[in-house]
């Protein structure tokens, strides 16, 4: 699910007690959602036209392609988490700096630290859910799959947009 969606709910949910929302940037993040899906899927298609063009002009044998891919599934996944940490952990932690409560520093460690328990603690059933029971992936595939999201939420993130990683990917 969406940290960003459910985060922006309950903000809007308290903008609406307190009557002070602010329509024009809702508006904004709303539209943005819809982009999301739609710019991963585009990005997607594009990134994997441009690299099956690259790596079937290589000429490589079948362990030096695996460990290409390997090796490339590994930088697309630390993007990716760059990404994901770019956005989510400003999507949980902005209202304690919006408050005042929090540093921008204090908050960004706060949270990275938090997502870190996250991953060793729960992260295991949304990754069978995300990595096998939604569509089974070739390697490339995967490489692709991730490697969009990771563009499509750093665009976002570049723009000061909370989006949704899960809408994504």
């Amino acid at each position: 699910v969406s940290t960003s969606q459910a985060v922006v709910g309950a903000i809007l949910g308290i903008g609406l007690l307190n009557r002070q929302l602010n329509v024009a940037g809702l508006g904004k993040v709303v539209a943005c959602w819809f982009g999301t899906p739609v710019g991963g899927a585009v990005i997607a298609v594009i990134s994997y036209k441009i690299l099956a063009l690259l790596y079937n002009r290589v000429s490589m044998d079948l362990f030096e392609s695996d460990i290409l891919i390997r090796l490339s599934l590994v930088a697309a996944g630390s993007y990716a988490s760059y990404a994901l940490g770019a956005n989510n952990v400003a999507n949980v932690t902005a209202v304690f700096v919006g408050a005042g409560y929090l540093t921008g520093l204090n908050a960004a460690l706060i949270g990275g630290l938090s997502i870190g328990l996250g991953i060793i603690t729960f992260s295991r059933r949304v990754m069978e859910t995300v990595g096998r029971k939604l569509v089974r992936l070739d390697p490339f595939s995967a490489l692709i799959a991730v490697l969009a999201e990771a563009i499509t939420v750093h665009i976002y993130a570049l723009l000061g947009v909370p989006v949704s990683t899960s809408q994504a990917v």
